[in-house]
């Protein structure tokens, strides 16, 4: 590279540090269509005299617009573009057609992960046994929350359902005092629909559930503290 390349390339680099946004689809395809629509012609530069744009030491490229009407903005700099992306752009000519058209990476993994997740939900609810259902909950932690959600859309504006979910969190509590592991799923539980089966319970049955858990709080309160402390508000408030 020359000397007056290099002054070129240096002074591109530092417009891309400074002007660069994050490379994503719903920003290229939006620069993409502004240019259409202002009769240009999208480009995508990622080198100038032979050597790639980089921001942070990730590969950037310059998105140009080219013979449009001048209602559009026409360059836009974008940073952590993938490798694959830079090949295409490499590779090819009017490349922004894939860029265009291709699904938004995002919001397929969004729509994978939640199918994923649907498909586990289903196997909750259709468990024959609480060993299987709560082997599915051990392997996948993140679903507990989602079963929460899931259960309180589905049941809170029935009591008969609350009343059994009340029952079923009481009963296994009472039921698994020598099974910390499966008393504080019950407990977790309980918590969860605190603010729905609360009405449900007698004083006694509070009562109950102290007695219950009191040889196992010194193992809650090591291993799970944040359910400890939301067992205490509701126990004793």
């Amino acid at each position: 590279m020359s000397d007056w390349a290099e002054i070129i390339y240096e002074r591109l680099r530092r417009h891309a540090e400074e002007k660069a946004v994050e490379w994503r689809d719903d920003e290229v395809k939006s620069f993409i269509r502004m240019c259409l629509a202002d009769g240009g012609i999208p480009m995508f530069k990622d080198k100038y005299a032979g050597k790639r744009f980089e921001v942070d030491g990730k590969p950037a490229v310059l998105a140009i617009c080219y013979g449009g009407r001048g209602n559009a903005p026409n360059h836009q700099w974008f940073r952590d573009v993938p490798e694959r992306d830079i090949e295409i752009i490499e590779r090819e000519t009017g490349e922004w057609r894939e860029f265009l058209t291709r699904e938004d990476e995002r919001e397929e993994n969004k729509l994978s992960e939640r199918i994923k997740m649907e498909k586990k939900l289903a196997e909750l609810e259709h468990a024959k046994s609480f060993e299987e259902w709560f082997k599915i909950l051990k392997q996948n932690p993140d679903l507990f929350d989602e079963w929460i959600e899931y259960e309180v859309k589905k049941t809170t504006t029935n009591p008969e359902e609350m009343i059994a979910i009340k029952n079923r969190a009481y009963n296994g509590i009472l039921n698994n005092q020598n099974n910390p592991e499966a008393q504080v799923f019950y407990l977790t539980t309980l918590l969860s629909f605190k603010d729905y089966i609360k009405p449900y319970f007698d004083k006694t049955e509070i009562e109950d559930i102290r007695d219950a858990i009191e040889k196992n709080m010194t193992f809650i309160k090591k291993k799970y503290p944040h359910i400890y402390e939301d067992a205490i508000l509701f126990l004793y408030s």
